[in-house]
C-alpha cells in the first residue's frame, strides 16, 4: 500500500475518532433534549441553527477549501509569501463578512419568526447568530492546520471539545431552571470557550510560526474569484440537504421539524466516516493532481470507496431494520413511519458509494461543474419539497432530501467517468451493497421474533439492545466478507500499518 493511502487513512482515523466521540455525545444530548425539552423546542432550535449554518457558509465563502487546495502546493514550493497572502485573504474577508451578517440577521430575527409562525425562533436566532464570528475564527485556525495534512486540531476542537462544552453547558442551564433558549445559550458559551482554547493550542501546531499581525497586511482578490464556485456549491449543497427542513417548518409545525431533525441526524451516521476521510483526502489528492499523478489519484479514490462501504454497510442495515425503535429512544413524540429512515438512508447510501467525488472534481479544477450539479440538485429539492411535503409531511421531506442528494452525486460520478475515466467500482463493490440489502431485510424480518416489547419500556435497556444488534450486524457482515473474500490483501496491510502508527511500541511483525 503506497504512502498516500496511509496518510489519508491515518488522518481519517484521527478525524473518525473525533467524529465518533462527537456523535456519541450528540446522541446523548439529543436524547436529553427530546426527553427534557420536547420536540417543539428542538424544532425551533433546528430552524435557528439552519439559518446560522447558512450565514457561516456565506461568511466562509469557500475559502476553507481554497486554503486546502493551494496550501499543499505552496508548501511544496516553499513559497511563504503566497501562503501568507492566502491565509490573510481568508482572515480579512471572512471575519469582516461574518460580523456584517451577524448584525443583519440579528435585526431580521422577527421576520424569520413570523415566516415560520414560531414565536420562540426570533430569540433563539439572536442568541445563536452571535456565534458566527467565533465560528469563523475557529474554522480559520482549523483550516490552516488541516492544509498541513494535520487533522488533530479539527478532531479535538470541532468534534470533541465543542460538543462536550455545549452539552455540559446545556445540562447546567436546564438544571438551573433555564429551559427557554437553553440550547442556543449553551452554543454561545461553547463557541467562546473553544475559540480561546483553539488560539491557545495553535502554539503546539503548524500554526505556531504564523504571525497574524503580518497576515493582516496580505490580501489577493484572485483567491476570492477562485472560491466563488466552491462557495456556491457549498451553499447549494447545504440547501439541498436542509431545504426540505425549511419547507417542513413552513407547512407543518416545529414539532414535526424536531422529529425530522432526529431522523435526519440518525440517517447521516454512515456518512460521518466519509466526512472524516474527506478532511485528509482533499489536501492529499490536490497534491497528487498538482504533481500529475492521476493514476495514483484514481487508485486512492477507489480505495476510499471500498473502505467506506466495508465500515458503513452493516450500520445502514441496522438503521433501516430498527428505525422506529431507534427513534423511540428519544421519546414518544419521535415515533414515526418505518419508511422514514429507509428513504433517508437511500440518500446516505449514494453519499457513501460516490465518496468525496466533489473534492476530486474540485482538485481537477472542475469546480464550475460541481456548482452546476449542485444547482440541478437544489432544483430537484425545491420541486419535490413543494409537491410532497404539503401532502405527505415528514415522509415527503425525506423523499425530497434523498432524491436531491442522489441526483447531485450521480451527476458527479458520470462527469468523472467522462473526464478522467475514473471508475471506482468492481464486482466486489456491487456484491457488498447486495449483502447489505439482504442483511437489512433479514434483520427486519427477524425483529419481531427476537425483540421482546418490554425492552422498549426502559430507555437504557433499549439503547443497550440496539447496540447489541449493531454488533451482531457487523459480525454477520464480517463473516460474509471473509467467506466470500470480498476484501483485498492491501486492505489488511493498510489496517496493520495504520495501527502501528498509533501504538507507541508498534505491533509485532
Amino acid at each position: 500500500m503506497k504512502a498516500n493511502s496511509k496518510v489519508v487513512v491515518r488522518g481519517s482515523i484521527i478525524m473518525f475518532i473525533g467524529i465518533v466521540a462527537r456523535t456519541i455525545i450528540l446522541f446523548i444530548r439529543k436524547i436529553y433534549i427530546g426527553r427534557a425539552l420536547g420536540a417543539e423546542i428542538l424544532g425551533s432550535f433546528t430552524l435557528a441553527h439552519t439559518i446560522f449554518q447558512i450565514v457561516t457558509l456565506i461568511s466562509l465563502f469557500g475559502l476553507y477549501r481554497t486554503i486546502n487546495r493551494f496550501s499543499p502546493q505552496f508548501r511544496t514550493e516553499k513559497n511563504d509569501n503566497k501562503l501568507n497572502t492566502l491565509i490573510g485573504t481568508f482572515l480579512k474577508f471572512s471575519v469582516l463578512l461574518s460580523i456584517v451578517f451577524t448584525i443583519i440577521v440579528f435585526g431580521c430575527a422577527p421576520f424569520f419568526s413570523d415566516l415560520f409562525n414560531d414565536q420562540q425562533l426570533a430569540q433563539e436566532l439572536r442568541i445563536l447568530i452571535l456565534c458566527t464570528p467565533l465560528f469563523i475564527g475557529i474554522r480559520l485556525l482549523v483550516a490552516i492546520s488541516t492544509s498541513f495534512e494535520n487533522t488533530k486540531l479539527e478532531a479535538l476542537i470541532e468534534h470533541i471539545m465543542l460538543t462536550i462544552t455545549t452539552t455540559v453547558a446545556l445540562v447546567i442551564l436546564v438544571s438551573l431552571g433555564i429551559r427557554e433558549h437553553a440550547i442556543s445559550y449553551s452554543f454561545l458559551i461553547g463557541y467562546v470557550l473553544n475559540l480561546a482554547l483553539t488560539v491557545f493550542l495553535t502554539r503546539y501546531t503548524n500554526l505556531k510560526h504564523l504571525k497574524f499581525s503580518k497576515l493582516l497586511k496580505n490580501f489577493d482578490k484572485r483567491y476570492l474569484f477562485y472560491s466563488i464556485p466552491i462557495f456556491i456549491f457549498s451553499v447549494l449543497t447545504f440547501l439541498t440537504q436542509w431545504f426540505d427542513t425549511f419547507i417542513l417548518g413552513y407547512f407543518n409545525s416545529s414539532e414535526d421539524v424536531g422529529v425530522y431533525n432526529i431522523a435526519l441526524t440518525i440517517s447521516t451516521l454512515p456518512t460521518l466516516l466519509s466526512s472524516s476521510l474527506s478532511t485528509s483526502f482533499f489536501p492529499t489528492v490536490s497534491r497528487l493532481i498538482s504533481s500529475g499523478e492521476l493514476k495514483e489519484t484514481k487508485r486512492l479514490y477507489r480505495d476510499i470507496i471500498r473502505i467506506l462501504l466495508f465500515i458503513t454497510v452493516p450500520l445502514m442495515a441496522t438503521l433501516v431494520a430498527f428505525s422506529n425503535e431507534i427513534l423511540g429512544v428519544f421519546g414518544k413524540e419521535f415515533h414515526s413511519s418505518n419508511f422514514l429512515m429507509l428513504y433517508l438512508i437511500f440518500g446516505a447510501l449514494f453519499t457513501i458509494v460516490t465518496g468525496p467525488i466533489d473534492l476530486v472534481l474540485t482538485a481537477l479544477d472542475k469546480q464550475k461543474m460541481v456548482t452546476v450539479n449542485a444547482i440541478i440538485s437544489i432544483v430537484v429539492s425545491i420541486i419535490l419539497s413543494f409537491l410532497l411535503i404539503p401532502k405527505y409531511g415528514i415522509l415527503g421531506a425525506a423523499i425530497a432530501n434523498s432524491a436531491a442528494i442522489s441526483t447531485q452525486r450521480l451527476l458527479g460520478l458520470i462527469e468523472l467517468k467522462l473526464i478522467k475515466n475514473f471508475t471506482p467500482y468492481t464486482m466486489k463493490t456491487y456484491f457488498i451493497i447486495f449483502v447489505g440489502s439482504v442483511l437489512s431485510l433479514s434483520l427486519y424480518l427477524l425483529k419481531p421474533y427476537v425483540i421482546p416489547e418490554v425492552i422498549y419500556s426502559n430507555m437504557l435497556l433499549a439503547i443497550g439492545f440496539l447496540a447489541l444488534c449493531t454488533v451482531g450486524s457487523y459480525s454477520a457482515f464480517l463473516i460474509i466478507v471473509v467467506l466470500f473474500k470480498l476484501y483485498h490483501e492491501k486492505d489488511k496491510n493498510l489496517i496493520i500499518t495504520t495501527i502501528r502508527k498509533f501504538i507507541p511500541n508498534g505491533l509485532p511483525n
